[in-house]
């Protein structure tokens, strides 16, 4: 049963590549700001928290959000702190949500690396996608989206039938 992709093959080979190659970098340190290295899965952490600097989003949901599990989340924002790059907070209300706020540091390497990888990296992406129409690119990226949601359903443990019993 090879042909079972049919016509989606090269789609599927080409985010198997991009996978193994995001896993690759997501491990290997880059170059950021003066003297500062992360790693791919870093970098992307400390993004989706400027994005979100101004939500107060408890770090639980940050970690679930970006689909990285939260003992590795934690050991993230355990050395993007020891960097300088994120400032952790309580809520007054609930001691127990953290809430995770960008440096001034963290604006500041953000704001370069970004266009950095704007040039290199996402305008090509984005120019390789200019001649598909808006509602073409929402259904390729709910697509991705669903493939993503699929893959973790399909990792889970299935869950054993209850047994019934019959009501009379």
């Amino acid at each position: 049963m090879v042909d079972w992709m049919g016509r989606y093959r090269n789609l599927v080979a080409a985010i198997v590549q991009h996978t193994n190659v995001i896993t690759k970098a997501g491990n290997v340190s880059h170059f950021m700001y003066d003297g500062i290295y992360m790693t791919s899965n870093e970098w992307q952490v400390m993004e989706y928290i400027v994005e979100h600097r101004d939500d107060d989003e408890k770090m639980i949901l940050m970690s679930e959000a970006l689909g990285i599990p939260q003992s590795s989340f934690s050991k993230i924002i355990k050395r993007m702190s020891a960097l300088g790059l994120v400032e952790r907070y309580r809520s007054i209300d609930n001691k127990k949500n953290i809430i995770l706020k960008p440096t001034a540091l963290a604006m500041e390497v953000y704001n370069f690396h970004a266009e950095q990888s704007y040039n290199e990296v996402f305008k090509p992406f984005f120019d390789a996608l200019e001649g598909i129409s808006d509602d073409d690119l929402e259904t390729v990226t709910n697509a991705i989206s669903l493939l993503s949601s699929n893959i973790i359903g399909s990792q889970k443990e299935p869950e054993e039938k209850s047994k019934l019993i019959k009501i009379d």
